[in-house]
Formats: structure tokens, C-alpha cells, sequence
């Protein structure tokens, strides 16, 4: 889809990477949370911004603390939908 990685969870999008970044699907209720970690951004495609998906980039993508707190919070917002029929 963007030439990357994509990780899923019960057919739903929870997180992907491409060389530079990372992308963590934590929900709008997490997104203040989720853009206070150093290196954050709310994802903007073709100019239209995507409440509730984060981009992490920069020298703070290296940071495992981070990397794994949006991927928590991204874990929790996922795992309330219900699985996807394959």
C-alpha cells in the first residue's frame, strides 16, 4: 500500500513502518498522548490529516521507550474492534 511493513491485528491496521518512519494507530482519544513523545506527528496524507494515526520519525524513532508506548497505545485501541471475517 506504501511500501512498507504493515502489522495487523484481527484484520485491522495496528502499526507500520517504512524506512524513516513508523506509523501507530493509536485512536483519537490517545492522539494527545500519543504527540506529547518526542518525534510525533499526526499523519497527514495527500493534505488531509488522519486523526487518530501518529508518525514517529527522527532520531526518536530509535528510542525503544517510545517505539513502545505508541505501540501499547496502539495495541489498546485495536484490540476493541472486533475481528475482521477473512
Amino acid at each position: 500500500m506504501f511500501g512498507g511493513l504493515c502489522y495487523m491485528l484481527n484484520g485491522h491496521m495496528l502499526c507500520a513502518s517504512r524506512e524513516g518512519r513508523a506509523m501507530f494507530r493509536v485512536g483519537k482519544a490517545s492522539e494527545p498522548e500519543a504527540l506529547r513523545f518526542p518525534g510525533t506527528e499526526r499523519m497527514s496524507q495527500s493534505g488531509r490529516d488522519k486523526p487518530g494515526f501518529i508518525w514517529l520519525s527522527g532520531p526518536s524513532l530509535a528510542d525503544d521507550t517510545i517505539r513502545q508506548g505508541l505501540a501499547r497505545m496502539a495495541l489498546a485501541h485495536v484490540s476493541t474492534f472486533p475481528p475482521k471475517d477473512r
